[in-house]
């Protein structure tokens, strides 16, 4: 899947005006999805780049996504700073001085690579590293995509979505709705990781989900 598509079900769902169209858009997203991006979708879509308790953070903040962005964009610092003083908002910002593109080559597993290749930079001269590839990345990007991309970096992604209003959406499509609720809520009760859950939904069906068990070091709600 394009990242372009995932931010267009992002739109979608932020202009939602009620919950049953909210879940039938989630409900959408996920069966365009393949099995890969299915264990990758959850965790973007709460703002996350794994399970919560994974503890996997980005580790930019605030001064260095003006940085990244006056960048990306070609424009000064105090140029991009001006913006958000008006906005309150980088994503914003960032669809604002991001030049147009009618497609992009960005796929939602590119991206989410690169985001953890983000995560993990660490040691002397981490932040200047951090600042140029977010400035790369977000040069690629559309200014739709940017408006996203900027919102998840600085966690203020503004959807609505958690883990349980996910899986609403993602049984609704479950010819047998209750059940297939009840069995996908039971195994990600077990792990915490929704990702997994639905991964392992989509390869093997519900009656994979039969096999998980509480595992040693991994949480359980």
């Amino acid at each position: 899947m394009r990242f372009q598509e995932l931010t267009e079900f992002f739109e979608r769902i932020e202009r939602s005006s009620g919950r049953l169209r909210m879940y039938s858009v989630i409900g959408d997203l996920f069966r365009r999805a393949t099995a890969p991006e299915i264990a990758i979708i959850p965790y973007l879509c709460e703002g996350e780049l794994l399970p919560p308790w994974a503890g996997l953070e980005l580790g930019i903040g605030e001064q260095m996504v003006i940085q990244a962005l006056s960048v990306a964009a070609e424009q000064s610092v105090a140029q991009v700073r001006q913006r958000y003083r008006k906005t309150g908002d980088h994503g914003t910002v960032a669809e604002q001085i991001i030049p147009e593109m009618s497609r992009t080559a960005l796929t939602v597993a590119g991206v989410y690579k690169q985001l953890r290749e983000i995560a993990h930079i660490a040691g002397s001269g981490s932040a200047a590293k951090k600042v140029g590839l977010l400035a790369e990345l977000t040069r690629r990007c559309s200014p739709r995509e940017a408006r996203y991309l900027l919102r998840f970096i600085t966690g203020k992604l503004r959807l609505g979505l958690g883990p349980l209003t996910i899986l609403e959406g993602v049984t609704r499509s479950f010819p047998k709705s209750k059940d297939a609720r009840q069995q996908l809520e039971q195994a990600y009760n077990l792990c915490s990781d929704l990702g997994l859950v639905l991964k392992t939904a989509r390869l093997g069906g519900l009656t994979a989900l039969k096999r998980f068990k509480t595992r040693v070091r991994t949480p359980v709600r």
